[in-house]
């Protein structure tokens, strides 16, 4: 964008160019109105450098957000009349028709631009799906501006992304075309005057009602699911009570509190990880530890009201309503193309009600503004303004010396440097030891990038893999990386005290760095971890860390105390109870140990294969051979042709005194596996089975 500003101060030295003199600002000035709030509210929220910039997850800081308004600006002042739209549209539409292609033929495409996120090139399914819906919606809009043989091809690409965002079964781009449609239909019906025309409306609104209910009714049946399993499953209304729709309502929930705790400037942009963690929910962890990180709540207007308070969602509502009106008031296009643009715009705010703004499909929305606000340009197009009523423009040339300098300086403070600290930080989280993590990390950190705190917590996460993965820490380098790491993570969580994330990250950097090489890190984790619980009391991924922590450092009372508070926040979930199951074992009280991890099982809480064998030695160690027993026919039945657990089973028969039971089991363990036979008979001697 910055080089096209650049061209285009360029273009407007050496070349005259007309506009009309009477142009509308009427869209501009909504737009304007609403990026100024996103701005204000950026600086008087709780991390300005993230709200301004942006993040790397994301990238959808205001700064973003301003690019956009250049891309609209570029727009409306370079193509004026219907042809040069006509081109605009058919390139987006070019671009959606190959979007839309990787996704449908996904397979095909090499192996390396495959994901299993179901959104071909773009990744993530929903995030393409959001794309598609308003690509579709530019398709239709080409197809009825041009009087010509390509009029029939953009049909084809809007077929095409139907298909293809069909495909992807994103329940909330589906309910966007729903919606979408239905309130085309309505204006369709307000836009209209022959009455002949409202009725046959009036009819196609009726039977698209009963299409849809009829479609959602056939989704539940068998051969629907069988022939159609990823839309069937988007449709399903048993996933009205799923995990997911569970943990998205507890998330509007929580940036609900958010908007009610600072109505009027909101949190800034980006920040919903803040409010996430200040009015957490125990429940996100019934779900799992990856469940209690959110830093979006899913629904487009609660991240507004959370980013910039209520004139920021009054504000995105009067962008819409002042483009609506513009559309229809000032634009003179025909009435089919502004009945599509309404449904595309209804669409797509709908399907943000599930999601949030992407850039892939921001950069369709400002180009439907663009052509909106462009509606003065076809009045002088079809006479209805003169030309004695626009205006010669020009600039003097001497601008271009500090327009090339603010171009070069942009380029390399938001391009260059922010590409370099991002290649080192892919490479350090795919670094598969600590030796070319703690290479990569320094080069990382090395860079004054705007986002290098958030980059800290990346590599953080990759630090407490590899040490996971089992490997060692074996130079001084990876200690010094590690420590910089964390002091990095301590800096940022002093200057946004507000985000518990910095000082939970450093905690775990430096609780790996005090098992593996010394002990004297405890401390640093324990101010880090114990400034995150303050933050967020009740996050029992804190307090559990906490408990972890002071078990290492063989402190039985706290790390109990830690584990309870986890356990006592939420006593219906399983993994607090697992988690101070195997603390009380630690503390070499295995009886409580074995009751809470009891507890763990019957409120739902999950085993991996070695920690059901972890579980039955514990047993063992306890003489509970009737527990042994249950545990093994329970991986028996689940693993039938398994001769381990024939043997194992066997042998927990014999310990637990039932000698029959014992018998019986070697003899089917001999007839699945005859070379058993010489081991069966000593077995059978030893525990005097006959």
């Amino acid at each position: 964008v910055e080089i096209l500003l650049f061209l285009y101060v360029v273009n407007i030295t050496f070349y005259h160019f007309t506009r009309p003199v009477k142009k509308d600002y009427l869209l501009s000035g909504a737009l304007a109105v609403f990026l100024a709030i996103l701005t204000v509210t950026s600086f008087t929220g709780v991390n300005p450098n993230n709200s301004f910039w942006g993040n790397l997850a994301r990238a959808n800081g205001v700064f973003t957000w301003l690019h956009f308004a250049a891309w609209y600006f570029l727009l409306i002042q370079t193509f004026k009349d219907t042809k040069d739209w006509s081109k605009v549209l058919g390139m987006a539409a070019i671009g959606a028709g190959l979007v839309a292609l990787t996704i449908i033929f996904e397979r095909f495409l090499p192996a390396s631009w495959q994901n299993s996120a179901g959104g071909g090139i773009l990744g993530n399914r929903s995030f393409a799906a959001s794309y598609l819906l308003i690509a579709m919606g530019t398709s239709i809009t080409l197809g009825l501006l041009l009087k010509n043989k390509w009029r029939y091809p953009s049909f084809g690409v809007a077929a095409l992304t139907l298909t293809a965002l069909w495909t992807t079964g994103t329940r909330g781009a589906l309910v966007g075309i729903v919606f979408g449609i239905g309130g085309g239909l309505i204006a369709a019906l307000f836009l209209v005057s022959q009455k002949k025309i409202k009725t046959v409306v009036g009819g196609i609104m009726i039977l698209f009602l009963l299409g849809t209910l009829g479609t959602l009714a056939l989704a539940q049946a068998s051969l629907f699911k069988n022939r159609f399993p990823t839309l069937a499953n988007s449709l399903a209304l048993s996933r009205l009570s799923s995990g997911t729709a569970e943990t998205r309502l507890m998330a509007w929930q929580i940036a609900w509190q958010g908007i009610k705790a600072k109505p009027l400037l909101g949190w800034g942009m980006g920040n919903y990880d803040v409010i996430f963690n200040k009015y957490y929910n125990q429940q996100f962890l019934k779900h799992s530890f990856a469940e209690t990180i959110w830093d979006k709540p899913h629904n487009w207007l609660l991240e507004l009201g959370d980013s910039a308070g209520i004139p920021g969602i009054v504000s995105y509502l009067a962008l819409f309503i002042v483009a609506g009106y513009c559309l229809v008031r000032k634009t003179h296009l025909p009435k089919p193309t502004m009945i599509i643009l309404l449904a595309t715009f209804i669409g797509y705010f709908t399907q943000n009600l599930f999601l949030f703004e992407t850039t892939n499909a921001l950069l369709l929305f400002f180009l439907i503004l663009a052509f909106i606000s462009s509606g003065n340009d076809r009045a002088l197009e079809a006479g209805e303004l003169t030309v004695a009523e626009a205006e010669q423009k020009t600039i003097p040339k001497f601008l271009l010396i500090p327009a090339a300098l603010l171009l070069i300086l942009s380029l390399f403070k938001f391009v260059y440097l922010p590409l370099k600290s991002s290649y080192y930080l892919s490479r350090a989280h795919a670094a598969g030891n600590f030796l070319t993590w703690s290479k990569r990390t320094k080069q990382t950190l090395a860079v004054p990038a705007t986002f290098r705190p958030e980059a800290a917590i990346f590599l953080a996460e990759r630090f407490v893999q590899l040490d996971k993965g089992g490997f060692e820490i074996t130079t001084s380098g990876t200690v010094q990386a590690g420590f910089e790491l964390g002091k990095v993570l301590d800096e940022a969580s002093v200057r946004y005290p507000d985000n518990p994330l910095f000082s939970l990250w450093a905690g775990r950097v430096y609780m790996v760095l005090g098992e593996k090489v010394d002990q004297k890190y405890y401390q640093n984790a324990e101010k880090s971890l114990l400034a995150a619980a303050a933050l967020s009391p009740e996050k029992q991924d804190i307090l559990i860390l906490l408990g972890r922590l002071y078990l290492l450092k063989k402190d039985f009372d706290q790390a109990l105390s830690y584990q309870k508070k986890a356990v006592a926040v939420a006593p219906d979930i399983g993994t607090s109870h697992w988690f101070l199951g195997l603390t009380y074992v630690a503390s070499g009280n295995i009886p409580l140990g074995l009751e809470e991890i009891e507890a763990a099982l019957e409120k739902g809480f999950s085993l991996t294969p070695s920690q059901k064998l972890y579980v039955i030695d514990l047993y063992a160690g306890q003489k509970r051979y009737d527990k042994v027993v249950e545990w093994y026919e329970a991986l028996h039945k689940a693993e039938p042709e398994n001769i381990d657990w024939y043997v194992k089973l066997a042998t927990a028969f014999a310990l637990a005194g039932r000698k029959a039971e014992a018998l019986q089991t070697v003899r089917e363990a001999v007839a699945q596996y005859p070379p058993l036979e010489a081991s069966a008979s000593k077995f059978i001697k030893q525990y005097k089975l006959e």
